[in-house]
């Protein structure tokens, strides 16, 4: 079961990990170190900004319980600097590019594929330590200083079309946002199905009315719809669906998650199955930041948590980069993660279903009520 003291046992395991990237003597200063975040803590993404805030903010608050002041997870004497990019790759280039300018940040923490991808060229020539929560190997492919902690494209889909073929699923259409995680999670589930969708649709980010291309999807019949929406538009296009009468099935990633985009599809997403990060006993994470913040925003929680803590042991090492790379089996908040040669930093995954409003663990597969 997961507990907040569980940070001092990640001591434990960073121990290892830093001495692959410095020896105890080497242990840089630990006076001065900033770790920037860049989220989207406005506009339509910003549910999942918030909760990677306060999932740092929790692992800040929870390092106190680690045993002595310079255990690598200590995260006192480490500020947390929060920039709101809104969604935008532009204004996440623009929020990096100021930063860096003022030299306050000594790691950074980018949300979002493409604003990940806008920024990962400039902090890679910064030298700047940075964990990409993004879906793409695009951003930090051939790079030295980004990693990517999010579940890739194929992880993320990998349980899903297992679930699809054990529900024996044959025609699945999808609907896509044109965005970069979102059309890379369309075309690995397809690829690792080794089927084409029946129908294929990708929307523009800002489009709201869907009834026609719904009308038209609804006339196909597919068996079940893969959605790929970015928030608002996976409630949005699931609701003009059912309110055409398409009685099959939705299944998604983690993207339908926001509290926000559950509540504005109602009943439409009842029964909606979706992929994310965890393994057994990962609810405890969520029971107990719940504790600290009783009002939802905490889907990506676990995301700020890891990284922080990640990071913040990180600088305490010569080499910040080299620590993360070194890094195996850390006891994330939802279960064990490990830093991959190609820098992606990944963990357990699990299915999710959504009953009456809220998301609950899919069972195991011999007591599915399906």
């Amino acid at each position: 079961m997961f507990s907040h003291s569980s940070v001092a046992s990640a001591c434990l395991v960073w121990g290892a990990a830093l001495a692959a990237a410095t020896s105890c003597p080497e242990l840089a200063a630990a006076q001065g170190r900033e770790l920037c975040f860049v989220l989207p803590l406005s506009g339509p993404q910003h549910p999942f900004g918030e909760s990677i805030r306060r999932g740092a903010a929790f692992a800040k608050e929870g390092a106190a319980s680690c045993p002595g002041a310079d255990e690598p997870c200590a995260l006192g004497d480490v500020r947390l600097v929060f920039e709101d990019h809104r969604g935008e790759p532009t204004q996440a280039a623009s929020a990096v590019r100021r930063l860096l300018e003022a030299g306050e940040c000594s790691a950074f923490v980018v949300f979002g594929s493409p604003p990940s991808l806008a920024v990962a060229d400039m902090l890679e020539r910064a030298k700047k330590t940075t964990i990409a929560l993004g879906s793409t190997d695009k951003i930090q492919a051939g790079r030295q200083h980004i990693f990517r902690s999010m579940p890739s494209s194929s992880e993320a889909t990998k349980p899903l079309v297992e679930e699809a073929a054990r529900r024996r699923l044959q025609a699945i259409a999808s609907v896509s946002t044109q965005h970069d995680g979102m059309l890379a999670n369309r075309d690995a589930f397809a690829a690792q199905r080794g089927a084409s969708f029946v129908r294929e649709i990708a929307v523009n980010p800002g489009d709201s009315d869907f009834r026609a291309l719904a009308t038209k999807l609804h006339a196909a019949k597919p068996d079940a719809v893969f959605l790929t929406l970015m928030p608002p538009q996976a409630s949005l296009f699931a609701r003009q669906l059912r309110e055409l009468g398409y009685r099959g099935e939705l299944f998604a990633t983690n993207q339908v998650e926001s509290p926000d985009e559950i509540k504005a599809a109602g009943p439409a997403f009842n029964g909606l199955w979706y992929s994310r990060e965890g393994g057994p006993g990962s609810e405890g994470f969520f029971r107990e930041i719940s504790r600290r913040y009783p009002d939802g925003s905490l889907m990506f929680a676990y995301l700020g948590y890891d990284a922080a803590r990640m990071l913040g042991a990180a600088l305490k090492a010569s080499d910040p980069s080299g620590a993360v790379a070194a890094l195996r089996d850390f006891p994330g908040a939802l279960g064990p993660i490990t830093t991959k040669p190609d820098h992606s930093i990944d963990g357990p995954m699990q299915l999710m279903v959504i009953r009456d409003g809220t998301p609950t663990v899919l069972a195991d597969q011999a007591t599915r009520e399906l």
